[in-house]
């Protein structure tokens, strides 16, 4: 199983599941598109006295995201089961023994986290088949990450570009004479009231005694605002 390194005495995932994780929130049509389908799997779902609707709800969701769900079944001293619970796909790692599990308490340095190894039989794992190895199931939408980055930082663009406000929205050009100074600081000032938080910056050009359309409006925004 070289595909998947091992620490220790487990393996570790062939795909970056942290980053995956962070991943979930990166747009919201991807968001929505795992939400979606665990909601109807949800709903559809009838709760059993050892698995509730919220567990389900849980193992569903770690399955679409992470191509991984694990299930610990609860047993009571005697050995019968209590109930059955979902467990983070993020933290869980499947041991030498592949009948084994083992839980990380600290995901975030391997070297020195700890763990709660699981006994056999205590957890059921469901996976999606993968190419390379049996160990793991790896999300199938993997082949898309670029095109869900993209979407994530052109709506980032749009929203420092919106908040920025440093950018003219269009040219106020006005080349006619006009009487007094006031008149032309009356203009200004109701271009500058006119701006919103984070709304495009107005420009005022005023050129005396000018020619034919003594007064233009130039659009920029409609370019300049484009980013796709």
């Amino acid at each position: 199983y070289g595909y998947c390194p091992m620490y220790s005495n487990w393996y570790d995932l062939p795909y970056d599941i942290r980053a995956v994780s962070k991943l979930f929130r990166a747009t919201s049509h991807h968001t929505s598109a795992l939400t979606t389908k665990r909601n109807i799997l949800t709903t559809a779902f009838k709760p059993h006295p050892l698995l509730s609707r919220q567990e389900f709800s849980a193992l569903v969701l770690n399955l679409l995201t992470f191509a991984n769900g694990y299930l610990h079944i609860e047993r009571s001293r005697l050995g019968s089961i209590l109930r059955i619970r979902a467990r983070p796909a993020v933290h869980m790692r499947r041991m030498r023994d592949l009948d084994q599990y083992v839980q990380l308490h600290s995901g975030i340095d391997i070297a020195q986290g700890t763990e709660h190894q699981f006994a056999k039989g205590e957890i059921i794992h469901i996976y999606e088949p993968d190419l390379d190895q049996e160990i793991y199931g790896i999300p199938h939408y993997l082949s898309s990450i670029n095109s869900i980055l993209l979407n994530e930082a052109a709506t980032l663009f749009r929203r420092k570009y919106y908040k920025n406000g440093a950018h003219a929205g269009f040219i106020l050009h006005i080349s006619d004479a006009m009487n007094t100074q006031e008149d032309i600081d009356d203009v200004e000032q109701a271009l500058r009231n006119s701006k919103g938080a984070g709304n495009f910056n107005n420009m005022l050009i005023y050129t005396p005694n000018g020619q034919k359309d003594g007064v233009k409006v130039i659009p920029l925004a409609e370019v300049a605002a484009k980013d796709e």
